[in-house]
C-alpha cells in the first residue's frame, strides 16, 4: 500500500475518470486512488470497475453512494475519512474533470516536507488559467480576493480543490466543523486548518478548463461559498 492516497469526487464523469486514472497510475509517484462516485447515472462507476480489473483494487479503490449527488466537499471527506481508517500519511483531493493535471502530483508530494497542506494555486507565479472565458477569469480572480481579504490566510488560491493534506492536518479533518456539502468546504477547512496551527505551502499549476462533460458547480454552490466565508469570518470574531 502507498503513504498517499488520491481522492476523486465524482458525478458523470464518465468521459474524464479513465484517462484521469492512466495518468495517474502512470506516474514515477507511487500512489493509491480512491473514486468516491454518488451514483452517477452515466455509468462512471462501471469505467472505474473497469480500470480496476486490469490496475488491481488494491491500487485503485471505488465507493459509491447511493443517496445522489450530495456534493463534492462531502465526497472528499469521506475520502480523508477512508485514508485515516486505513493508515495514509497524505490525501490529495483532485477533480476528475482533467482540469487538475496528474503531472502535478509530485512535485505536491515532495511539497510535502515544508507544510501540513500543500496548495496548488493559480495565482502565484507560474500559475496559470487554460481555457476559460474572460468573465470566468475575472469572477474567479474576484473570488480569491474576496476570500483572502475576509479569512486573511496565507495562500493566494483558495477556491482551487487540488491540494494535499499531510499526516497532521489528516488526523485533524474528522474533528473540524464543516458547514454544507459543496465546494463551500474548501475555504472552509484551509481557515480551520490554519487556526489549528497547520502550516501551508504554494505550489503554482497550470489549470485547464474541462474539455468533456458538464461543469458540476451550480450557482447555488457558489452563492453558498460566498455566505459559508462571511459565516467563518463571523465565528472568528465572536470567539476573539
Amino acid at each position: 500500500m502507498s503513504d498517499v492516497l488520491i481522492v476523486i469526487p465524482t458525478y458523470n464523469e464518465r468521459e474524464n475518470i479513465g484517462t484521469l486514472i492512466d495518468g495517474i497510475f502512470a506516474l514515477s509517484a507511487v500512489v493509491d486512488v480512491l473514486v468516491v462516485d454518488d451514483g452517477s447515472p452515466d455509468g462512471t462507476a462501471n469505467i472505474v470497475r473497469e480500470k480496476q480489473q486490469k490496475i488491481g483494487d488494491d491500487r485503485l479503490k471505488l465507493v459509491v453512494r447511493t443517496q445522489g449527488k450530495a456534493g463534492r466537499g462531502s465526497a472528499c471527506m469521506e475520502g480523508f475519512k477512508y485514508a485515516l481508517e486505513n493508515g495514509y500519511k497524505a490525501a490529495i483531493e483532485m477533480d476528475a474533470d482533467l482540469s487538475h493535471d496528474p503531472k502535478d502530483i509530485p512535485r505536491i508530494i515532495e511539497k510535502l516536507d515544508e507544510a501540513d497542506v500543500v496548495v496548488t494555486s493559480k495565482y502565484v507565479r507560474g500559475g496559470k488559467v487554460v481555457g476559460w472565458e474572460w468573465y470566468r477569469k475575472l469572477l474567479s480572480r474576484g473570488a480569491n480576493m474576496y476570500a483572502r481579504l475576509i479569512l486573511q490566510l496565507p495562500i493566494h488560491d483558495y477556491t482551487n480543490g487540488y491540494r494535499c493534506y499531510g499526516q497532521r492536518a489528516l488526523k485533524l479533518i474528522p474533528d473540524l466543523k464543516i458547514e454544507g456539502t459543496g465546494f463551500t468546504v474548501i475555504p472552509q477547512m484551509s481557515f480551520l486548518l490554519h487556526r489549528a496551527g497547520m502550516t501551508f505551502a504554494e505550489i503554482p499549476i497550470t489549470f485547464t478548463n474541462r474539455r468533456k462533460g458538464k461543469s458540476n458547480m451550480s450557482f447555488k454552490e457558489m452563492s453558498e461559498s460566498f455566505l459559508a466565508i462571511l459565516k467563518i469570518r463571523f465565528k472568528k470574531t465572536s470567539r476573539s
